[in-house]
């Protein structure tokens, strides 16, 4: 997308056009590199935080159930014979995600395109998570009946929710994952590059009105330079021709 056409000077030079100081995929590099939490806007006040010194660990308890079990899950994937070990490091990741929701909330308006999506993808998909086990949460508690020897309230068999209802349910959650499932493939992929192609539009714009700007300036100085030349050109000719 570089523009290489050349423009014709009052001297009758000529000089390449526009081009970017970035390639497009140069560009499309500085765009992903960046840190999801630490290099987008926050608020105001982040440096008193600072002077707080270290919080504490987070710890399983600081969660709801949900986001408990969960986070169990994910440190069971993580290394199942290292527990502490891959549940801070489940916590790790859920507050990094976390961050990034609190973050795509005030986004300020300067941040690219492909940041904001970024952004955006990020919470979609946590969204759908949360949801997603609240729905199984639901599908997986059973009944509470009596125990007849110890009186006490026991797990039956016997799901609460049943029928249609848990058939709606079931379809929601296989809809969650097939959602999941394309935000983290080609969904992604195409809404990050639909944005990647937006920022790159913006920055030639920018990048060429910038060029344009100086461009304006040195023919400006060139002309300016010219003249002068050129009348004093004229002048001392004017004084050869009277001394012939």
């Amino acid at each position: 997308m570089t523009d290489t056409t050349t423009t014709s000077e009052p001297s009758g030079e000529t000089t390449t056009d526009f081009t970017p100081p970035m390639s497009q995929q140069e560009f499309y590099a500085s765009l992903e590199n960046f840190d999801a939490v630490s290099d987008l806007p926050t608020w105001q006040g982040q440096d008193k935080l600072a002077n707080l010194g270290p919080a504490p660990a987070v710890t399983l308890e600081a969660f709801s159930p949900v986001d408990r079990k969960a986070l169990e899950e994910r440190a069971n994937e993580i290394n199942p014979y290292n527990r502490e070990a891959a549940v801070s490091q489940a916590i790790s990741e859920r507050l990094g995600r976390e961050a990034i929701n609190l973050r795509v909330r005030s986004t300020s308006d300067d941040a690219s395109h492909y940041v904001r999506e970024h952004c955006a993808l990020e919470f979609e998909i946590v969204e759908a998570e949360r949801e997603s086990f609240r729905i199984a949460d639901q599908l997986g508690e059973k009944r509470k009946v009596t125990d007849p020897v110890t009186g006490n309230q026991i797990e039956s068999d016997e799901f609460v929710i049943t029928g249609s209802k848990r058939d709606a349910l079931g379809k929601q959650l296989m809809d969650l994952f097939h959602r999941s499932e394309a935000i983290a493939g080609s969904e992604g992929q195409r809404r990050r590059e639909e944005a990647r192609q937006k920022d790159w539009a913006e920055y030639l714009d920018l990048q060429r009105r910038v060029w344009e700007a100086q461009e304006v300036d040195r023919r400006a100085h060139k002309m300016a330079s010219d003249d002068r030349i050129n009348t004093a050109a004229a002048t001392r000719a004017r004084h050869l021709k009277g001394g012939k």
